[in-house]
């Protein structure tokens, strides 16, 4: 389908525009060669640029096919009942047609260089730059060891956020497992294949692998005297993932520090807590390990509140006890089972005392049920005539000094109407 007006172009069409641009110029320095006398140079610029605009644009039409039918089977099943493609089929189109265009663009420029004969001269080039190198003793670097170094860590990189995408989307929603479990095995996919393809990349650049180990070792002993809160964190990372003490999601609570709010990310280092203020707080993966904490939401996200309140003397304490039991059962996050439960405590000095427990479904709206709860406790007391007593006290004067008195006067005076 043609572009809309006023649609920004794709990056195959930008580039096929700045190649007819230069294919342009070069042809009007071909024109000017061949009105100079150069014919031979002439001729092998028209015949180059003739022949790679021809491939130029069959290359194109084969990468807008190819874009169509990549556009078509993602709408097409199965690929269309793809979560990620569901969720984030825009992005998997563009990066798609994106590799496509790279592809594409790749072969044309070797074609252009067939073109115009340049392609040998052009490796040549490439592989003596490639070779070039710098050796210092035993070790011997080379402009394409380092880039073949960088090239396959940075292809391992982009392999695990593809796998870690495509667990998250695809594989872990339609396993079923454990809470917590999808994140550890995401985590511990992601540095197992940034770890080989370090290894990898070594091997590609050259490095010698039997030469690893004394490199090991020698970071081992570096390690152990340097580095041993950074292996320490590390560590207690990959316990955090296999034990699953605290799992993302998890709101936890700090005994040293009373810290208290809920776990965005498992690190290599340390975690991410995100408190009920919006701070995010850096937590060193070794604190919660060494140090204990509450989990809040470990096995499941119910939590008991217990609200005390009173009432006057005179009241009929089991009339309390039902009026308040079924006041909280309809209060929004209340669970049925177990049930709201009221207990008369004791006789205060001012009232009857009682407490109602309530267990409610979410933690998360804890306080807001909380306040809930005493609202319906009040509208309750209230509605059906039970008073709500405050602290009295009696004062009794045994002397007054003559300074406070008032004056006999003032006593007898009477006010005027």
């Amino acid at each position: 389908a043609s572009r809309a007006e006023g649609e920004p172009a794709s990056p195959l069409e930008r580039r096929v525009g700045l190649g007819a641009r230069i294919g342009a110029f070069a042809l009007g320095l071909a024109l000017l060669a061949g009105l100079a006398g150069f014919g031979r140079l002439a001729a092998e610029l028209s015949t180059g640029i003739i022949v790679s605009g021809m491939t130029a644009i069959a290359l194109y039409a084969g990468a807008k096919v190819v874009n169509s039918v990549i556009a078509y089977a993602l709408t097409a099943r199965p690929l269309r009942h793809l979560n990620m493609v569901r969720h984030h089929g825009l992005m998997v189109l563009v990066r798609l047609q994106r590799g496509v265009a790279w592809a594409f663009g790749l072969w044309w420029l070797s074609f252009l260089l067939e073109a115009f004969s340049l392609r040998d001269v052009a490796f040549e080039g490439v592989h003596s730059l490639f070779t070039a190198g710098l050796s210092v003793g035993q070790l011997s670097i080379s402009v394409g060891g380092v880039l073949a170094f960088a090239l396959t860590f940075y292809g391992s990189y982009l392999l695990a956020r593809l796998l870690t995408f495509v667990f998250e989307e695809d594989v872990f929603p339609r396993v079923r497992l454990a809470r917590g479990v999808p994140y550890a095995l995401s985590s511990l996919s992601r540095y197992a294949i940034l770890f080989l393809g370090f290894v990898v990349a070594l091997a590609a650049g050259g490095f010698p692998l039997d030469r690893v180990a004394i490199l090991v070792g020698g970071l081992g002993v570096g390690i152990g005297f340097g580095l041993q809160n950074v292996v320490n964190n590390f560590v207690s990372g990959l316990i955090l993932l296999f034990e699953r003490p605290a799992q993302v999601g998890d709101s936890i609570q700090l005994r040293e520090s009373a810290l208290f709010g809920v776990i965005r990310r498992i690190g290599i280092r340390a975690s991410v807590i995100r408190t009920w203020d919006g701070a995010e707080v850096i937590v060193p993966n070794g604190v919660l390990i060494s140090d204990s904490f509450t989990n809040w939401t470990l096995s499941d996200r119910q939590r008991r509140l217990e609200i005390p309140f009173g009432v006057a003397y005179g009241t009929d304490p089991k009339r309390v006890i039902e009026l308040i039991r079924q006041a909280a059962s309809e209060v929004e996050n209340v669970v049925d089972h177990p049930e709201p439960a009221v207990d008369f405590k004791a006789f205060g000095d001012s009232s009857l005392d009682f407490l109602l427990r309530a267990w409610i479904r979410d933690f998360d709206v804890g306080l807001s049920t909380r306040s809930n709860l005493v609202v319906a406790i009040n509208d309750t007391l209230v509605a059906n005539g039970i008073e709500i007593p405050f602290p009295q006290r009696d004062l009794h004067l045994r002397s007054v000094s003559p300074e406070a008195r008032p004056a006999p006067a003032a006593l007898e005076a009477e006010p005027e109407s």
